[in-house]
């Protein structure tokens, strides 16, 4: 099966479709193409699984009509799944708007790298939505890159532009995508200092990657600008992202104020949750007001829990979780350097503990004493059944002697 539209491009119709379910059409390489894209204005979910061939989900324009913006103005779903050799959204540089999308699952496409192609040509007169996906990375710009990711080309799932047409996205999932290397890209293009009250991706609740094993950021900061957006957070999972060396940037971490939960699972090369500071003003104090579980399990590189020394502040933390860390030393290094005019909320590790580094502890020990309680309680409750039984035994074995030895006794007598 294969997409053909036949003559001149003029196509009018399928203004009503609200469902468009694509599985197991091993011969199908693109979906649909941009004149056809353009009709279904009506479409609110797109699912496409297990096509072995599909290279793309919309085709390559076939005149320049056609390279104008799309948009899919009520798709609220988008699923892809168990594409092996998806490469992209689109093969040419499309501008786009997804006004409505919510959940975005992208599960087994291990040739996925991008969403949209590098260039875009922008229609004169019209907002950007293009990108530039790979921009040089340098040493300045970038601390947190090793020297072998300088003059890296690094590609991004979602492009500073294509983040803009994405503000109601909620859910984002993705898995067993084996070429992707970041996430989130935030650069020059969000122009935030053109359109102030821009917030990239301001509804996004739920962000779960697993099995991404070339992933080097989620958010891939570019530029000295300064960044907003992800306010609604509440959920990051991380799981077998065996590239990924740090979670976020303080820069970030500033933003999730609505996070609640932070899982992060067998991640062979994570060395911090949080990178080293881009710059001065990345160095003052972290607040995450609102996380109430922190689960590190089975990151066998993992020193502590940030590079630097910063202050921090977990005033809603109730379970800490930390499992199979072998290098864990510490949650911070040993020295801070606290803002003047400000109250110390930092750590000096050893001899001195502070009051958060003494709640994590006592966290810790309290569960840890509360387990242990728990078991001895439990024990101690089946040593006393098992007494009871013993003692219950000897006194019926003692009741069995008396009785014998008073029959034996009654039949002496009587002989």
């Amino acid at each position: 099966m294969s997409q053909m539209v036949v003559g001149p491009q003029e196509i009018r119709g399928f203004h009503k479709l609200r469902l468009l379910q694509v599985r197991e059409c091993h011969s199908l390489k693109y979906l649909f193409s941009p004149s056809i894209a353009k009709l279904l204005v009506k479409l609110e979910k797109i699912e496409v699984e297990d096509c072995n061939e599909m290279e793309a989900i919309l085709a390559k324009a076939r005149d320049q009509n056609e390279k104008s913006e799309v948009t899919f103005p009520k798709v609220h779903t988008l699923s892809l799944l168990s594409l092996p050799k998806l490469e992209c959204f689109c093969v040419e540089a499309n501008a786009f708007k997804w006004p409505s999308l919510t959940k975005v699952e992208v599960v087994g496409c291990d040739k996925l790298k991008m969403f949209v192609p590098t260039e875009v040509e922008t229609p004169p007169e019209q907002e950007f939505h293009g990108q530039i996906l790979h921009p040089q990375v340098n040493k300045e710009d970038e601390p947190n890159v090793n020297d072998r990711d300088i003059q890296t080309e690094l590609r991004s799932l979602f492009p500073s532009s294509l983040i803009k047409s994405l503000q109601n996205l909620e859910q984002l999932k993705a898995e067993d995508c084996n070429s992707l290397e970041a996430i989130f890209e935030l650069e020059g293009g969000l122009n935030l200092e053109k359109s102030s009250a821009f917030a990239a991706c301001n509804n996004l609740k739920e962000l779960q990657l697993q099995s991404l094993r070339k992933l080097k950021h989620i958010w891939k900061v570019v530029g000295p600008q300064e960044i907003r957006g992800f306010h609604k957070l509440r959920l990051l999972q991380v799981r077998e992202c065996h590239s990924l060396k740090y979670l976020f940037s303080p820069s970030i971490a500033k933003l999730l104020v609505k996070l609640e939960k932070i899982e992060v699972e067998d991640c062979n090369e994570m060395e911090a949750i949080l990178a080293k500071a881009r710059d001065q003003n990345e160095k003052s104090e972290v607040t995450f007001p609102k996380v109430h579980t922190l689960s590190l399990l089975s990151l066998p590189k993992l020193e502590c829990f940030c590079v630097e020394a910063n202050a921090f502040k977990w005033p809603s933390l109730t379970k800490v979780e930390v499992v199979g860390c072998d290098k864990l030393k510490m949650f911070v290094p040993t020295e801070v350097e606290t803002p003047p005019e400000q109250e110390f909320h930092g750590q000096i590790l050893h001899p001195q503990v502070n009051k958060e580094v003494c709640g994590w502890i006592f966290l810790t020990f309290s569960n840890f004493l509360s387990y242990f309680l728990k078991k001895i309680t439990y024990r101690a409750k089946l040593c006393m059944y098992a007494f009871s039984l013993v003692v219950y035994d000897i006194w019926l074995l003692a009741l069995t002697c008396l009785g014998g030895i008073h029959i034996f006794f009654f039949i002496m007598l009587k002989e």
